[in-house]
Parts: C-alpha cells; structure tokens; sequence
C-alpha cells in the first residue's frame, strides 16, 4: 500500500491524447496498471506481475504487451512509469509540508507567554447574582400561572366589604352561598387566580340580578322565589334543579 494519499491525479487531456490508437480492451488493461501502481507507490515488479493486474491470459499479454508497455520505461524486469513516479515524488512532499505544518502549529499551541501569564487577571469581578425578580429560565417566563382553591377560612377584607356596601349588598349575607359555591366545585372548576376579583364579579351578579328581574311583572311567585333562592343560594337551587331532572 502507497504512503501517499489515496486520492490520485488524472490528467485526462494527456491521457486521452497519448492513448487514442488504444481499443477499449486495452485502455482497460492500461489503467488498471496505473491504479497498481499508485496504490503500491512503486514500480511494477515484473511481467507476471502485470499480467495479474490486468486479470487476463498469457495469450492476451502477450498479444497487448507491446502496445501498453511502451508507456513503461523498462528497469530490467521492473515496469516504470515517469508520469506516475513524477506524481508520487509530488504527492509525498506534500504530505511531508502538512506533517511539518501540523508538529509546528502543535509546538506553538503548547509554548507559554510568559508575559501574557503575569498580566492575567486572576481575581475577575463576580458575576452579578440573578434577580429574583426575574424568571430563571424561558420555561417559568412563559409557564402559565395556577389558581388555588378558595380557602375554607376566606371572607373579604375591610376594603371589599365596603366596596360591596357601594352596589347595595350585604357581604355577610352573600358570603355563606359564595362559600358553599366554591368550596363545593370539583377539580379544576373550583381554582380561581385572584378570589377578591371572583367575589367582586360575584357581586355583580347578584347586584345587576337583584331588582329588574323580580320587578317584572311577568314573573310568577314561584319563578320569584326561584330566583331569590338562586341568588342567595346558588348551590342548593342547582341541587333542587337537578334532583328534578333525575339527576344525582
């Protein structure tokens, strides 16, 4: 095997004009002969030889051997080619510059500046701590925020209380059924992210529902009594509605 590379020249322009009397047999037989001998990196040994790399008779050797040997200098037995050792001689100097260039780009990356050594900054300034402000990463910056549950103990502050005074209510009457509402919903339903702005819609609800729909008189006493319950309630009159459909 050549020590060179595998990747090998091929002129074709010379090839082509030093070969055009050849038959296809025998440009066959020609480069098969020239891919033996880069792949060695040396001359062919002898006749036996070529006649093994030309995978052909003794008949058909002899009857070609003229035409494709006087591409060949013959060194005795040895079959040699000036093109081709021209080639190779190339080849290896190149190969020999890039494994000069690569030991000398090694060397310098294994030196030491001594200079550049004493000016290093072996105290740098610490980074600066996160804040906590912030998200610590992409996935808590666009998570989703969760709700919680209403607490069992929960009632509205002072300011809640007298902003539910200012629409006509009384908190300590609404509280017990919006209580009971919330604490009764399961799952997912029963989570709420801000429950001061859930009392408030709550609120407003029951104060927009209050007065025009049992002012109707459309209305019957028992669709009246039904709404007051509903409003005041709104968990056992959903309880009465379903136990009248069937439902549990």
């Amino acid at each position: 095997m050549s020590e060179v590379s595998a990747w090998m020249p091929m002129f074709w322009g010379d090839y082509l004009a030093d070969t055009m009397e050849l038959s296809t047999f025998e440009h066959g037989c020609y480069l098969l002969l020239i891919a033996h001998y880069w792949r060695t990196g040396a001359p062919i040994e002898n006749d036996l030889v070529a006649r093994r790399v030309q995978k052909i008779s003794s008949y058909q050797f002899q009857k070609i051997r003229p035409r494709i040997a006087k591409f060949f200098t013959m060194d005795g037995e040895r079959w040699v080619h000036k093109r081709i050792e021209d080639e190779l001689a190339k080849a290896r100097k190149r190969k020999e510059n890039s494994r000069a260039g690569g030991l000398k780009s090694a060397g310098n990356k294994r030196q030491v500046d001594l200079p550049s050594a004493v000016q290093v900054d072996f105290n740098p300034p610490p980074s600066p701590s996160p804040s906590i402000d912030k998200p610590t990463s992409l996935r808590e910056a666009h998570s989703p925020k969760k709700g919680s549950r209403l607490p069992a103990d929960w009632k509205p502050n002072d300011d809640l209380r007298s902003w539910t005074k200012s629409v006509g209510l009384d908190a300590d009457k609404i509280l017990p059924s919006f209580r009971d509402y919330w604490l009764s919903l399961p799952g997912q339903r029963g989570l709420k992210l801000d429950w001061e702005a859930t009392w408030r819609n709550w609120c407003r609800r029951d104060a927009g529902a209050k007065q025009p729909l049992f002012q109707s008189p459309d209305l019957t006493p028992e669709q009246k009594a039904a709404l007051e319950a509903k409003r005041f309630d709104p968990v056992a009159y959903e309880r009465q509605k379903r136990a009248e459909r069937g439902l549990k």
